[in-house]
């Protein structure tokens, strides 16, 4: 049973590509873009050295620089370039085709994310919110949490001010179509 080649896109800045694919079996050969390929890779003191089939040796240093692989030539220009298996880069174009998810719609009941202790209501009853105001301060562990109202409507408190409740409470409801909204 032959191995499975491994396929690899590289890309480079100036936007040309090439796909790669090695034998994991023997990676001195490759095919690149279909043409069959013989490469010999050596370190030296000043990087990497590529020999090609043909005996061209070609001197090079790789580094990260802003998180982007650069490949330096002997002649000093540098070529940032991107390496990718060709599977995980069609995964990633599947999935940026894909339409975004529709909105979640939310019931307008409001439960507490944690157990804790009800500091304060931040708005007052029957007062009309907008999606992302904050609508109470819970206290648990000692830290404060901003629960803030999952869309816009108008609020109504099912707790006070110093309860203490537990993880999954409803603590309020808001009613979008009373408002209008």
């Amino acid at each position: 049973m032959a191995p499975q080649l491994l396929h690899y896109v590289v890309e480079f800045d100036d936007g040309t590509h090439f796909n790669v694919h090695i034998d994991p079996d023997d990676p001195s050969n490759l095919t690149i873009d279909g043409v069959d390929s013989d490469v010999d890779v050596a370190t030296s003191p000043l990087g990497l050295v590529l020999t090609t089939g043909d005996g061209q040796r070609l001197p090079l240093t790789l580094r990260y620089e802003d998180g982007s692989l650069v490949a330096e030539t002997a002649d000093g220009k540098l070529h940032r370039a991107r390496v990718e298996l060709a599977e995980s880069r069609e995964w990633r174009t599947v999935i940026a085709s894909q339409p975004p998810p529709p909105p979640v719609e939310h019931s307008g009941q409001i439960e507490a994310p944690i157990a804790g202790n009800v500091i304060a209501l931040c708005v007052a009853e029957g007062a009309l919110v907008t999606e992302g105001t904050a609508i109470i301060l819970l206290e648990a562990m000692k830290m404060q949490n901003t629960i803030a109202a999952p869309l816009s409507g108008t609020i109504h408190y099912l707790v006070r001010a110093g309860q203490v409740v537990r993880s999954g409470d409803l603590l309020a409801a808001i009613d979008s179509e009373v408002a209008g909204i």
